[in-house]
C-alpha cells in the first residue's frame, strides 16, 4: 500500500462565529492529532459550496485555541485552489460529518479525482435521538426530509457507484450499532456486495472517556450546573413554529424559581452552561441570580454536586463520573425534547424536575434523596452502567479511543 504523507481536517465554516464552534467542538481532537503529526492541514470548504457567499475567516482565532503551531489553515475561495493542493499529494482526511448537503456534490465530485482516503469520527460518546415530525409542521418536516435526508443518499448513491470517495473508516463509539449491523440482514448483504457508504466501522472508546483518562482538574461537588436548552434553535424549529417570548420568559421565570430553591436548600452556588451556539447576553439576562459562561461545559460538571439537564451530548461526562443527574419537564418542550427526556427517565432512571408544578416547596437534602434526586454512588453506578457500555466506554477496554485511532491510521495509511 502506498504511504500517505499528509493528514487533513475537513470543514465547512461560515464565519468566525462558526469557526470558534467547530473549533471548541472538536478541540481535544484537534490538539491530540497536533501533538501526534509533525504537521497537520486544516481545511475549510464552505467558499466552494453552490449559491454561497465567499466567507472570510480569521485564522488568527486558532491561536485563541492554542492550536496555530503546526496545523496550516487554509480556506479555499475557488477550484482552482483545491486543485492546487491535493494535486500530486497522497492524503487522509478526517471529518466529523463533512459535505451532506446539495451544494456539497460539486466538492465531493473533484475530491474523486485526488488520491485521498477518507476517514470518519464520531466519538462522542452519547446517545442520539431521533428526529421526528411535528403534526402541525407536516410542509417543514417534508422539506427537511427533501433537503437534508434525500441529499445524504444521492451522495451515498453516488459513492456507491464510484463517483464519490467512500469512507475508509468510521470510527465510533455506539455499541448497539455495531450490534445491529452484525446481526442485520439488509447490512450484511450490503457488506458482502460492497454496496455501503462506509466500508468499515471500528468501535472505539469515547472522546468523553479519554479527557477523563487525561484529566488533571480536580473532581469536586461545589456546584449545581443546569446545561441550558436552546429553545428556537433550528435543531429544533425545523418541525415546529418558534415559541413565542412571552412562553420563553414563563418558561424560564419557573426554571429560575426552582434553581433559586435548590441553591438555598443545598447551600451551593447555581452555574448555567450554554451551548457554543448560544447567546451568553441573551442568557446573562434570563440568568440574572446566577453565573452564566460558555466554552466551560466540562470544567463545571467535573466541579458538580447535580447536573440538571434537557437534552445534550455533554450530558455522557457526568453519567462517568456518577454525579446526581436530574431532567427538566416543562409544558413549552416540544415533542423530540420531550422523547429526549423519555429516554434517560426510562433507560438511566433519572429523576425529573416538572417546572411547570409548584417550585417554592422547600427541597432539602432530605426531600430531594426520599424523591431518588441525590443517589448514593452504588446506586449512580448502576443506573448509569449499561449507558456508559453501550455509547461512552467498554470495561473490558481501557484503551483510549484516540489512541486506536492513531494506531490504525499509522498502520494502514503512515506506516509507522
Amino acid at each position: 500500500m502506498k504511504k500517505y504523507e499528509n493528514l487533513a481536517f475537513l470543514f465547512n465554516i461560515e464565519n468566525n462565529f462558526d469557526l470558534r464552534r467547530q473549533l471548541s467542538n472538536s478541540h481535544y481532537s484537534l490538539k491530540k492529532f497536533s501533538e501526534s503529526y509533525e504537521k497537520i492541514f486544516f481545511l475549510d470548504f464552505y467558499s466552494l459550496k453552490l449559491f454561497k457567499k465567499k466567507n472570510n475567516l480569521d485564522k488568527k482565532i486558532l491561536v485563541e485555541f492554542n492550536l496555530d503551531k503546526n496545523i496550516e489553515f487554509i480556506s479555499f475561495k475557488n477550484f482552482f485552489e483545491l486543485i492546487k493542493f491535493f494535486k500530486r499529494k497522497k492524503i487522509v482526511v478526517i471529518s466529523f460529518g463533512f459535505g451532506t448537503a446539495y451544494n456539497d456534490l460539486l466538492i465531493h465530485f473533484f475530491l474523486r479525482f485526488f488520491d485521498i482516503k477518507h476517514v470518519q469520527i464520531q466519538n462522542v460518546g452519547n446517545h442520539q435521538i431521533i428526529q421526528t415530525r411535528s403534526v402541525n409542521k407536516f410542509k417543514a418536516f417534508f422539506l427537511y426530509y427533501l433537503k437534508a435526508v434525500v441529499s445524504r443518499k444521492i451522495i451515498v448513491l453516488f459513492s456507491i457507484l464510484g463517483i464519490f470517495h467512500k469512507i475508509q473508516i468510521r470510527f465510533i463509539t455506539n455499541k448497539l450499532q455495531t450490534k445491529f449491523r452484525e446481526k442485520n440482514s439488509i447490512s450484511k448483504f450490503r457488506n458482502k456486495k460492497g454496496l455501503n457508504f462506509v466500508k468499515e466501522y471500528i468501535l472505539v472508546n469515547s472522546r468523553t472517556f479519554d479527557i477523563y483518562k487525561e484529566n488533571k482538574e480536580q473532581i469536586s461537588d461545589e456546584y449545581i450546573i443546569l446545561l441550558d436548552e436552546q429553545l428556537n434553535e433550528p435543531q429544533w424549529t425545523r418541525f415546529r413554529e418558534k415559541f413565542s417570548e412571552n412562553q420563553v420568559r414563563e418558561h424560564y421565570k419557573n426554571l429560575n424559581k426552582l434553581l433559586n430553591n435548590l441553591s438555598q436548600s443545598l447551600n451551593k452556588k447555581v452555574i448555567i452552561t450554554l451551548h457554543p451556539n448560544d447567546n451568553l447576553e441573551y442568557k446573562k439576562d434570563i440568568f440574572k441570580n446566577f453565573e452564566v459562561v460558555k466554552y466551560k461545559t466540562r470544567e463545571f460538571i467535573y466541579k458538580s454536586f447535580l447536573v440538571i439537564f434537557f437534552e445534550s451530548s455533554a450530558i455522557s461526562d457526568a453519567f462517568l463520573l456518577n454525579k446526581n443527574v436530574a431532567v427538566i419537564k416543562s409544558k413549552i418542550l416540544d415533542i423530540n425534547q420531550k422523547l429526549s427526556i423519555d429516554f434517560f427517565i426510562k433507560e438511566l432512571h433519572i429523576p425529573f424536575f416538572d417546572i411547570d408544578k409548584d417550585m417554592n416547596k422547600p427541597l432539602t437534602k432530605n426531600v430531594l434523596m426520599s424523591e431518588g434526586i441525590i443517589k448514593n454512588e452504588e446506586k449512580l453506578r448502576s443506573d448509569y452502567a449499561n449507558y456508559l457500555e453501550n455509547y461512552v466506554y467498554r470495561k473490558s477496554d481501557n484503551v483510549k479511543g484516540f489512541d486506536r485511532i492513531t494506531n490504525e491510521l499509522n498502520k494502514r495509511y503512515f506506516h509507522k
